[in-house]
């Protein structure tokens, strides 16, 4: 092994930098912290402005063309 810091890598994934062990030795839930996020972001538009499913999609790629819905013979 080499004696360079590394800074590619975190020394922790946990927020008060336990390591991933001690973190195991946690209760479930222990190191979450409440915020003031209400999660209001995620509730669903009013009906006036709301849009059917099938034309709503915050995947970033067409859907249907790995879903397995369409012809595997007919690309596009």
């Amino acid at each position: 092994m080499t004696s360079e810091e590394r800074f590619d890598r975190a020394s922790s994934d946990e927020p008060d930098g336990a390591t991933a062990y001690e973190a195991s030795l946690r209760p479930p839930g222990e190191s979450l912290r409440t915020t003031e996020d209400t999660g209001d972001d995620f509730a669903d538009l009013p009906a006036e402005n709301a849009r059917p499913a099938r034309e709503t999609s915050r995947a970033g790629y067409d859907v249907d063309a790995v879903s397995g819905t369409t012809d595997p013979t007919r690309e596009t």
